[in-house]
């Protein structure tokens, strides 16, 4: 799919985006859409092994924001 659509889709189904593409954040920015959330991964190693807790850490950080946004 190409970005556009993902993001039409995410919207659609109520989801997050993850990815490691700067596209996404330009996309939602211009869009001027609240939704979706899309979470920008800027690291240089994009494994699994680092991807994984680092996601679980802003998670947990930001657990109040997305409840939030789940209203």
């Amino acid at each position: 799919m190409e970005d556009p659509e993902i993001v039409a889709r995410a919207r659609t189904e109520g989801r997050i985006v993850l990815t490691f593409d700067l596209d996404f954040g330009e996309i939602m920015a211009l869009s001027g859409n609240a939704s979706p959330s899309v979470i920008l991964f800027r690291l240089r190693n994009q494994t699994p092994r680092i991807v994984t807790p680092r996601l679980l850490q802003v998670i947990q950080e930001c657990q109040a924001q997305l409840a939030m946004a789940l209203l």
